[in-house]
């Protein structure tokens, strides 16, 4: 038994509500992943470059290939021979396994952004027929672990998902001039839902199904 990736986790919390009203053709995945997804090496570089960026010393990178502090690496890890990183076929795969459509076309490209804790996510769902947003809304509101931010807000990390244990949820609309079309954003505490709490309720159904 594994657990999926914190990645996979917030997306299919955000995305299995939303199967039976999608007829699901593409997935494209933005993932702005926090640096605690790598470790307490990562976190404790994090903070070292930040220190010493904000103190006018010079910086030299450790654990990352370079500075991470302050800015976006739009690599994370070391790609194959078509440029996809491990931890973004991991994620493909992973989120077609727990979704359950094998053969959903998913497009991830994951980024390394200068924040401890909290990962977010620009998702665009491409479906075969027009988005009906008020029963995606109701299907949002409804279900179990997504906390749905009002229209005209957005969730972010640091003010709203670290140290919660659901998956936040926002920005829901439409494309540009694609009704279908539908784009989401999302953020969650990468280290409580997306690892510590999923392999506790893991755990809790194993037990219920054993006992």
């Amino acid at each position: 038994i594994t657990s999926p990736s914190a990645g996979a986790v917030a997306l299919a919390v955000a995305l299995a509500p939303l199967k039976g009203l999608l007829d699901l053709e593409r997935i494209q995945v933005n993932a702005c992943l926090a640096v605690s997804e790598q470790g307490r090496e990562a976190v404790s570089e994090l903070a070292r470059q930040t220190a010493e960026l904000l103190n006018a010393r010079p910086l030299e990178p450790r654990f990352f290939d370079r500075q991470v502090a302050f800015n976006l690496l739009p690599q994370v890890g070391t790609p194959d021979e078509q440029g996809h990183t491990p931890v973004e076929h991991r994620l493909v795969k992973e989120l077609r396994q727990v979704l359950d459509l094998p053969q959903l076309k998913i497009s991830v490209t994951c980024i390394q952004v200068p924040v401890f804790f909290g990962d977010s996510f620009s998702v665009a769902l491409q479906s075969r027929r027009p988005v009906d947003l008020d029963a995606v809304n109701a299907a949002l509101e409804a279900a179990e672990g997504i906390e749905l931010v009002e229209p005209g807000d957005y969730p972010t990390p640091v003010g709203d998902a670290v140290g919660q244990d659901v998956v936040y949820v926002g920005r829901v609309r439409r494309g540009v001039d694609e009704p279908e079309q539908l784009n989401l954003w999302l953020t969650t505490d990468n280290v409580r839902k997306g690892a510590a709490l999923n392999a506790v309720q893991t755990a809790q159904l194993l037990i219920k199904r054993m006992a």
